[in-house]
């Protein structure tokens, strides 16, 4: 009986250190293709290039809330500046070029891929880790689309909703992670402004259908207010002491509503636009990704029904 459990023990360490093993070489691989010649190429028009200039005139003028371009006041990138504080600290690390103005983007997708790989585990097992991380290497769109290898802001702001939501899953099955959901809302809506929009519809959608926010007590309500508005509002008095409300007009009438209903710098695409887009970027990548979260979860709800 006793060589049995041995053999038993001995099995699964081997198992758990072949595991760990293939997650540990998988998450090298994933850092490798974000960070391989990181700093090689040019600087890619439109978003890179302006969050780049906009942290690189933050730097010289020491000037930490508002954004410039050509030292006159950015009325055009109208997001909070989150993601140039983390090209600013890139160019203090690593200095003004290119490795220096993407490394936060590329550590960004290193991080959301490690999140979501221990989640996995943790939640549905071996299988379900090892395909996540492997569905993060070969999805091209995490890689090069204003994402992991750009100065663009996406990464940081995929970790935030990614963290939100793994959050928000937490705090459904034990209870545990709203308020960092909530923060995760925050420091989304200051890299990324309005899409962060999504976050928070995710949240109250989930809290209403499983009936927990009728449960709220003035505690819940209050930290869950702080949490999700706390720093968004720091950084809106800051910005507002500067000048006054113009960029928060901007941000309302151009970057919301704008955006939203009409065709803005030459920005156009037909109705299925996002499915083509989907398709050529491989659509079976993502769907292989939520299929390793799902079924896994399926069979644990039969074994318990």
């Amino acid at each position: 009986m006793k060589n049995k459990t041995r053999i038993v023990l001995e099995s699964n360490l081997l198992k758990d250190m072949l595991f760990w093993a293939m997650f540990t070489m998988l998450m090298l691989l994933f850092a490798f293709i974000c960070l391989y010649r990181l700093g090689e190429g040019t600087v890619r028009d439109w978003d890179e290039a302006r969050h780049g200039v906009n942290a690189y005139e933050m730097v010289k003028n020491n000037e930490w809330i508002v954004t410039t371009y050509g030292n006159e006041i950015d009325y055009w990138n109208l997001k909070p500046p989150l993601s140039e504080w983390m090209i600013a600290l890139g160019y203090f690390m690593f200095g003004f070029n290119l490795f220096g103005m993407r490394i936060y983007s590329a550590v960004s997708m290193i991080l959301t891929a490690l999140i979501c790989g221990l989640f996995a585990y943790k939640c549905n097992g071996k299988i379900s880790a090892i395909v996540t991380l492997a569905c993060f290497s070969g999805t091209t769109p995490l890689l090069f689309q204003h994402c992991a290898r750009t100065g663009d802001a996406d990464s940081l702001y995929i970790l935030f909703h990614m963290t939100a939501v793994l959050a928000l899953c937490s705090y459904l099955r034990r209870g545990v992670g709203l308020y960092l959901s909530c923060l995760c809302f925050s420091f989304a809506f200051l890299t990324k402004s309005w899409h962060a929009g999504c976050i928070g519809i995710i949240v109250l959608t989930c809290l209403i259908l499983t009936k927990r926010i009728f449960r709220f007590k003035i505690k819940n309500w209050i930290l869950c207010v702080i949490s999700a508005l706390g720093p968004i509002m720091l950084w809106a008095v800051a910005r507002a002491s500067k000048d006054g409300m113009a960029f928060f007009e901007g941000m309302l009438k151009l970057d919301l509503l704008e955006r939203s209903t009409t065709v803005l710098v030459g920005a156009a695409g037909d109705v299925a636009y996002y499915f083509h887009h989907l398709w050529n970027s491989g659509i079976f990548i993502p769907l292989a990704m939520m299929a390793a979260f799902a079924v896994p979860l399926l069979r644990d709800k039969e074994k318990r029904g």
